[in-house]
Order: structure tokens, then C-alpha cells, then sequence
């Protein structure tokens, strides 16, 4: 239902004159628990080192999201961050991710309070922020899989739960345009003590993993990660254990591997391999197809991960073929460790 001009005016809006014109850039701040790991207490600054994903995307990790905040963009995230982790039930660390669009938008009149250093709009930019949907749709979920990934250890995966996003834009004399504001609330989990040069390792690690990512490979295992449903979960990071598997086992540069892999013999070197090949392309099913990728590219696979495999495509079978499966039985941290160990092969 479309409000009424006289409803926005009684909120405290003014209507301004299409010849008042304001440049706007917008930009988008993302704010995540970390939960699996937390400072050291030797680590003075808790705080890591802003690292760059892309060209216009920064992360920081912080003990406090104000000192995150300060990191990146020089002015704090909450006004009171006493009542801010109240309200969100948050607990350090804090992952704070900020991307800023390059487009700069003009706003011609429309409804605003402008105060002193910010200023309120009422749905002025319907059209606006494009750049912030096509990021959040196209770059966001490889940045967080590959987080999660090298922050994670075998023993213990870590979570990145979002708390808060934050969209506001930035006029040209500095003042703030406030938008929308949307919050998740986080819950409960043990943490294990990082030092904040492993942390930056983590980080470094992470961004050479999101150069390698496409949004095809990340897609999937970040709706996993997003999802609450263990259900949904659990075939969300089968179906990209099963797209990566696929798109992995075409890249096997089979000349190099077969000849690291199977000591051929020099009077049978031309029809050894042959052979080797003609075994490679006789793998059309998943499972053959993940035992060829285990042997010749994944190195940190093994046995027990492809025993964990064959019996994760059980349940996953038992399912598609309707068979009642209880969902909080289902092995949804055996399947998320699988996937992220699979990422931390790239």
C-alpha cells in the first residue's frame, strides 16, 4: 500500500524542490559473529589487519565492532555499543565487512529530515544501490566460504552468523543519508583462542581462496552456511560437494597426474596411458568420479574422508528416494567439514 504524502510529512518529512540536488554514494556494512575462536589474551590490539577482497570490499575482525568500524571507514558502527550488544545478543569476535559502490546517485528533491551531520530520506532510491544487490548476490558468498573455510580448523569449523547490515550513503560534504537497517540475532557456541598473526594467516589464506572462487562454486555451500533448516543444510552442501566434484574432475591434466600417480613402465608408456584414460573416462558417477579427484588432486584427502563420502551419499540417496529421515540426526557437521576440507584443497 502506497502512504500518503501527508503520512510521510506526519513522520517529520519535508518535501524538497527537484532543483535541491544531493550526490549520494552509497556503501554496505555486513557484521558477523565469529564463533569457534577469539583472541588471545597476548594479542593486545584484538584486532586483525584490514585485508582487501576485491577492489572495493575491506575486512577486519575485531573484539569491539566500533573498533572494527573505526579500522575501515574511521567512524564508529554504533552509537552506544553497550546497548547495540544487548539488542543483538552479540559476542566477540566481530567480523565486519564493508563494501562501497562507485556509482554516485542524484537525488532531486524528494522527503528528507536533515539534521545536523546526517540526514533521512523516505524511499528515495527504489532504483538505487545496484552495485550493493549485485555484490551481495555475485561476491559476498565466496568472501564468506572462504572465510569460513581458512578460518576453520579440522577439528573445529567455525560459524560466521550475521548480526546486522547496515546500508547508508555518504554526501559530498560528509554528511550521512541514512537507509535501512536489518538485524539477525546470533546464538550459542565454544570458542578456541587464536593469536591475531594466526588470524591475519587466516585471512591472507582466505583472499587467495576468494580470487580462485566463482559464484557457481560458492553458491551453494554459502546457502548452506546461511541456512537454519538442517535439512536444507545438509542437501544445499551435498549438491556442492557434487557440482565441485563434477567441475573437478574435468580439470585433471591426466598426462601429468597419471604419471605421478601409476608407475607405467617405458615399453608399455604409450598404451599404459591409454589405458589410464580410457579408466578415467569409464567415471560417470559421483562416487567414481570423487575417488578419481581424491587420488589425483586433492592431496589432504583421505581414506576416512572418502568413507565419510560413501556414507553421506547414503543419507543424500535415502532422501531423494523419499525414505523417512530424521532430520536432527542428520550429519550435517560431518558434511560441513567434508565441504570445507574439499575448499581447502583449491
Amino acid at each position: 500500500m502506497q502512504v500518503s504524502s501527508s503520512a510521510i510529512e506526519s513522520m517529520g518529512y519535508s518535501k524538497y524542490s527537484d532543483d535541491d540536488e544531493l550526490l549520494v554514494k552509497f556503501t554496505v556494512q555486513r557484521v558477523y559473529s565469529l564463533q569457534g575462536i577469539n583472541f588471545e589474551k597476548e594479542s593486545e590490539l584484538l584486532k586483525s589487519a584490514v585485508f582487501q577482497f576485491g577492489k572495493q570490499c575491506k575486512v577486519v575482525i575485531a573484539d569491539s565492532v566500533n573498533k572494527a568500524a573505526n579500522e575501515i571507514c574511521e567512524e564508529d558502527y554504533a552509537e552506544n555499543e553497550e546497548e547495540w550488544v544487548k539488542e543483538k545478543k552479540a559476542r566477540p569476535p566481530y567480523l565486519f565487512v564493508c563494501f562501497e559502490e562507485n556509482e554516485e546517485h542524484i537525488l532531486k528533491g524528494g522527503y528528507r529530515q536533515e539534521k545536523e551531520d546526517h540526514i533521512l530520506t523516505y524511499d528515495e532510491f527504489k532504483n538505487g544501490k545496484q552495485e550493493i544487490k549485485k555484490w551481495e548476490v555475485e561476491e559476498l558468498p565466496s568472501i564468506i566460504t572462504s572465510l569460513t573455510v581458512h578460518l576453520s580448523e579440522p577439528d573445529l569449523q567455525i560459524k560466521l552468523v550475521s548480526l546486522d547490515r547496515s546500508v547508508y550513503g555518504k554526501t559530498k560534504d560528509y554528511k550521512t543519508l541514512f537507509d535501512l537497517k536489518m538485524s539477525i540475532s546470533a546464538t550459542g557456541f565454544v570458542s578456541r583462542p587464536k593469536s591475531t598473526v594466526d588470524i591475519n594467516l587466516s585471512l591472507k589464506k582466505s583472499t587467495n581462496l576468494y580470487s580462485s572462487l566463482d559464484q557457481k562454486t560458492s553458491r551453494h555451500i554459502f546457502m548452506a552456511l546461511e541456512e537454519p533448516d538442517r535439512l536444507k543444510q545438509f542437501l544445499y552442501y551435498f549438491l556442492f560437494i557434487e557440482r565441485f566434484t563434477h567441475s573437478q574432475f574435468k580439470k585433471i591434466d591426466y598426462d601429468k597426474c597419471a604419471q605421478n600417480m601409476f608407475n607405467i613402465p617405458a615399453r608399455m608408456n604409450v598404451v599404459g596411458m591409454e589405458f589410464f584414460k580410457e579408466r578415467q573416462l569409464d567415471a560417470k558417477n559421483l562416487s567414481q568420479r570423487f575417488q578419481w579427484c581424491s587420488l589425483l588432486l586433492w592431496s589432504e584427502i583421505n581414506d576416512s574422508d572418502v568413507t565419510s563420502f560413501k556414507r553421506l551419499k547414503k543419507t543424500r540417496d535415502l532422501i531423494t528416494h523419499g525414505e523417512n529421515v530424521t532430520e536432527s540426526t542428520l550429519p550435517v557437521e560431518e558434511i560441513r567439514t567434508l565441504a570445507l576440507k574439499l575448499l581447502g584443497n583449491l
